[in-house]
């Protein structure tokens, strides 16, 4: 009796160990100003925090959880922030002035300005092919970064406006075509687009991540669904369900995540026979629509805010945010 009773409670055990813990907003970090904000981009080797928001963008060390500064310098409508910790340079879009600005990682001051395509967006740096790689959402276009003297190499065009993007890490890089709901993929070593497909069963895809292992990359789409694309044929082999309004997408330990504006996290967990068990929705909070996953914590952050009640005759005109509630949201398990 006492044998079936341990192996009762041992078989209990396992089960829950088995079960994937939930996450949680661990709690919020007060940001200063009522400006908007963009992309969440997470430099772990310094384990800093950079938020774009307007005309400058927070750096928040995620150890103290303090803003040790701001980049201000000639930003005008910030969006993407990239790294290239070799030279110890930092690349930031300036969308409205269609210029990326260079910033000393250590300083954070500005080092030079290079003129790009229309409304650059998300930014990237490649290390296998060592260069820095500029989307333009105006233009349909990609600008091509020598990060050794900060020159444009080559200007690579596209069939519609690009979104996020993401590298393989072995010489190609992924793009999402938000207006015509296509995939692009580039060759980071040629400069030229290898191929471009449709995206089937998304909508404005926007949000998008990887999973090299798998080689799987994940689309958050307007359309309430993350697609989940099998890199060597091409083939959306998924849809998962997520809320209304998704804009970034993540990655991470096994997990797929989308961050929608409606005020939801979903999260995805991927198995080895390519099956995703939906593990959770996480209420966040309205607005909260881009993210950041740190790679080693494995903590999740969001930005959102508190808006004035919109006026009736003009439901397009975005609300204006409170003063005093714009917070970092920082989710753990």
């Amino acid at each position: 009796m006492k044998i079936i009773v341990v192996l009762f409670l041992s078989a209990f055990a396992i089960s829950l160990f088995a079960k994937e813990r939930p996450f949680s907003i661990d709690h919020r970090i007060q940001l200063e100003g009522n400006e908007g904000w963009d992309c969440l981009t997470i430099d772990s080797f310094t384990n800093r925090l950079f938020i774009t928001r307007g005309n400058h963008i927070d750096v928040i060390d995620l150890k103290t959880e303090q803003l040790v500064g701001k980049i201000t310098e000639h930003i005008d409508g910030a969006h993407g922030v990239a790294f290239v910790h070799a030279l110890n340079k930092g690349y930031a879009t300036s969308g409205k002035s269609s210029k990326v600005i260079v910033f000393d990682l250590g300083t954070l001051k500005n080092i030079k300005e290079i003129n790009v395509g229309k409304k650059p967006d998300i930014i990237m740096y490649d290390d296998f092919s060592s260069r820095v790689f500029s989307f333009n959402a105006d233009d349909n276009s990609v600008s091509v970064i020598d990060p050794q003297n900060d020159t444009i190499l080559k200007t690579i065009k596209l069939e519609s406006n690009p979104e996020f993007a993401v590298t393989d890490g072995k010489g190609v890089i992924y793009v999402n075509l938000e207006d015509k709901s296509l995939m692009a993929s580039i060759d980071a070593k040629d400069l030229v687009v290898k191929k471009t497909w449709p995206i089937k069963g998304c909508n404005e895809p926007t949000g998008l991540a990887i999973d090299s292992k798998s080689k799987t990359l994940f689309s958050a789409c307007a359309n309430e669904v993350m697609a989940v694309t099998d890199i060597a044929s091409g083939n959306v082999v998924k849809h998962l369900k997520i809320a209304k309004k998704p804009d970034g997408a993540a990655f991470d330990n096994g997990l797929a995540f989308s961050s929608n504006g409606s005020g939801t996290l979903s999260i995805f967990k991927e198995h080895s026979n390519g099956v995703f068990e939906a593990l959770q929705e996480l209420e966040t909070q309205k607005g909260s629509r881009t993210m950041a996953v740190d790679p080693n914590s494995h903590n999740i952050y969001l930005v959102a805010a508190k808006y004035e009640v919109s006026d009736a005759k003009a439901p397009q005109t975005r609300p204006k945010i409170l003063p005093g509630s714009v917070e970092l949201l920082v989710i753990k398990k």
